[in-house]
């Protein structure tokens, strides 16, 4: 484990949930007040980058098997995530309007669920819970990568995914499909540069310790301010190309987080890393918890003053990490470690504990 990936990923899951707390102020909340904050991108190119590195490090020098690599990323994402959707389909039955659904839409549901993309009269639409199109991006490349596991004995598997997304996404170019458009996005770039950070990190060790401490620092600040600076001020070219742009900010900060780390600089609190931990679950939940507590915030009248409504933001960043954390606690890690394969029970060979001691 990389304590400063850990960090990296609770700090990409709460600026996402700041860039919605943004969209409430512009929208919901804060509308009343006439004046809307200008915010065209995201951050979510970081996690990319994370995956990519965090993949590749975790199958790094082991006998993966390609289908046991699949199956864990998926039982990690899968029962919160459709727990999660269906819950909010079946509130749209009461007639709620759960996240802006105002009628339930089975097909929608049934796509949302096996990480399929939704085009309503060639229109893309969101997954039923609408922060799901990350994992639409996700589980295509966790196939990709257990097909460069089954041929790494020929080739390492950062050059099959890279060959495998390049050629792809030149098809994409050629073929005018909006489904092969969608899941060719330049965001698929931040995966392959975590791979090739990762690849860096373990093929060049000796490179690494003769790059001095500050570039890794200059390496971090620079991407952060350039991964919020793309996402305020995107325009033109940037903005055409702002999934790219975000891939490689988030590039310099893995970069970065993993030198001061090989450097001996680990972030060692706990509660900073449990934050990282439950960055999922955070990711998940914080939509649900935004709208309650926006809700509230109208009906008691707590919106009516900037004071009051930061104070109200304030409280709403509080109940998104006390149940994102919760739940990672006692839900999604509970349940993860129960459907995970076990390990094997068959009684040992009279030999093999020979071989151990050998």
């Amino acid at each position: 484990m990389f304590s400063n990936i850990q960090v990296l990923q609770a700090a990409a899951a709460y600026s996402v949930v700041g860039l919605h707390l943004v969209d409430s102020w512009n929208n919901y909340t804060g509308a009343h007040f006439g004046y809307s904050i200008d915010f065209p991108g995201g951050f979510n190119g970081l996690f990319f980058v994370i995956s990519g590195f965090v993949n590749a490090e975790a199958t790094r020098n082991r006998a993966t098997k390609p289908l046991e690599f699949i199956r864990k990323r998926l039982v990690r994402i899968i029962p919160l995530y459709w727990a999660l959707s269906v819950a909010i389909f079946i509130t749209t039955l009461f007639g709620l309007k759960t996240l802006g659904i105002e009628t339930p839409d089975l097909r929608r549901l049934i796509l949302s669920l096996f990480f399929l993309p939704t085009f309503e009269n060639g229109v893309l639409v969101s997954p039923t819970l609408f922060v799901g199109w990350t994992l639409n991006f996700q589980v295509p490349f966790y196939l990709l990568f257990g097909l460069a596991l089954s041929f790494e004995r020929y080739v390492c598997k950062e050059i099959t995914l890279s060959a495998c997304i390049t050629v792809l996404y030149i098809l994409s170019m050629i073929i005018k499909r909006p489904e092969l458009g969608y899941y060719l996005d330049e965001l698929l770039l931040g995966f392959v540069l975590g791979l090739l950070i990762s690849r860096l990190h373990c093929g060049c060790p000796s490179f690494l310790e003769r790059i001095r401490l500050e570039i890794f620092v200059t390496c971090l600040a620079i991407g952060s301010v350039f991964l919020v600076g793309t996402a305020l001020i995107s325009t033109g070219v940037l903005l055409q190309h702002q999934h790219a742009f975000i891939a490689i900010a988030g590039a310099m900060m893995v970069f970065g987080a993993v030198g001061l780390e090989a450097k001996g600089m680990v972030m060692r609190r706990k509660v900073v890393l449990l934050q990282g931990a439950a960055s999922y679950s955070i990711f998940l939940v914080h939509p649900l918890i935004l709208q309650f507590a926006g809700k509230a915030m109208i009906l008691t009248g707590l919106n009516v003053t900037i004071p009051g409504t930061l104070i109200g933001y304030g409280v709403t960043l509080a109940l998104v990490s006390i149940t994102g954390t919760a739940i990672h606690l006692y839900i999604e890690r509970p349940v993860s470690e129960a459907l995970r394969p076990k390990p094997s029970s068959a009684p040992l060979s009279k030999f093999s504990g020979l071989r151990r001691r050998a």
